[in-house]
C-alpha cells in the first residue's frame, strides 16, 4: 500500500476521522503520528522545541487518544454515521490529547473526539480549550456534580437541574479533597464558568429564592456550559437515547 494519495474527498481521514473540507485532499495511509509530528507541530518554532524533547511521547498520546476514540466511533457508527469534523475543533482536540500523559484525562479527549466525529453531542470549539485547563480532580468534581443532579432528573423529569445543587462535603468525601484544595478547584470552575455557587445572584434571589438557598446552604450548582461541556466529555453507547 502506498504512504499515500491524493483523492476528492469531503475531508482529510485521520485513522477514520474525517476533519475539515476540501475538494481536493492528501488521505494519509501512514502513521497519523509521523504525519502530525512532521506537519503540524514542527511547523512551529515553540513547538519544535516540545517535539525535540517530548516528540515520541507527544506521538504515543496521539496514538492512544486516536486509536480510543476510533474504537468508541465504531461501536454507534451503524446508528450515527460519521460525520465530518471543523478542521479548528479537531485540530485543537488532537494537539492538546498528545500533551496529555494522564490516562483518565486523555479518555475524555478521546469522547470529545468520538462525539464530534458521530455528531452524537454538540461540541462547541471552546470545549477543548476548557478541558486543557482541567486536571483529574477538577473533571472528577464536575462529573460527581453532574451524575448527582442527572439522577435527580431521571427521577424527577420535571425538575430543573440548574436550580439543584450538591453540597461541599460530599465533594470532599467522594475527592478525599482538604479545603484548600475544594477552594483551589472550586475556584478554577467558577472561572471557567462551569459551575455556580449562587454568589454574586442576590438580585436574581429577589425573584428566585433558590439563589439565596444555594448561598446559604453552600451548594454547588452547575451552568449550562457546565452541563453541556461535561456530556461532551462521556461517550454513551445509546439505548433508547439515554439522557447523557
Amino acid at each position: 500500500m502506498p504512504d499515500h494519495k491524493v483523492k476528492k474527498t469531503t475531508g482529510l481521514s485521520c485513522g477514520g476521522l474525517v476533519i475539515g473540507h476540501s475538494e481536493e485532499v492528501e488521505t494519509i495511509d501512514k502513521s497519523f503520528a509521523e504525519n502530525f509530528a512532521n506537519r503540524s507541530l514542527i511547523r512551529d518554532v515553540g513547538a519544535k522545541i516540545s517535539a525535540m524533547f517530548f516528540g515520541e511521547r507527544i506521538e504515543k498520546n496521539t496514538i492512544k487518544t486516536l486509536s480510543l476514540a476510533e474504537q468508541k466511533v465504531k461501536l454507534i457508527e451503524e446508528q450515527t454515521g460519521r460525520h465530518e469534523i471543523p478542521m479548528k475543533t479537531a485540530v485543537s482536540i488532537i494537539e492538546n490529547a498528545g500533551l496529555e500523559d494522564s490516562s483518565f484525562l486523555r479518555e475524555m479527549w478521546a469522547n470529545m473526539l468520538a462525539n464530534a466525529s458521530t455528531n452524537k453531542e454538540r461540541v462547541n470549539s471552546n470545549y477543548p480549550e476548557i478541558l486543557k485547563q482541567l486536571s483529574e480532580k477538577e473533571v472528577l468534581f464536575l462529573e460527581i456534580l453532574f451524575n448527582a443532579l442527572n439522577l435527580e432528573k431521571i427521577n424527577n423529569p420535571n425538575s430543573d437541574i440548574k436550580k439543584r445543587g450538591v453540597k461541599k462535603k460530599s465533594f470532599i468525601q467522594n475527592l478525599n479533597i482538604s479545603d484548600e484544595e475544594y477552594e483551589e478547584i472550586t475556584d478554577n470552575l467558577l472561572r471557567l464558568k462551569l459551575i455556580n455557587n449562587g454568589e454574586g445572584d442576590e438580585e436574581d434571589a429577589k425573584d428566585s429564592s433558590y439563589a439565596a438557598l444555594h448561598m446559604k446552604k453552600g451548594l454547588i450548582l452547575i451552568t449550562q456550559l457546565g452541563w453541556s461541556f461535561v456530556k461532551v466529555c462521556k461517550f454513551e453507547i445509546p439505548s433508547n437515547e439515554s439522557n447523557l
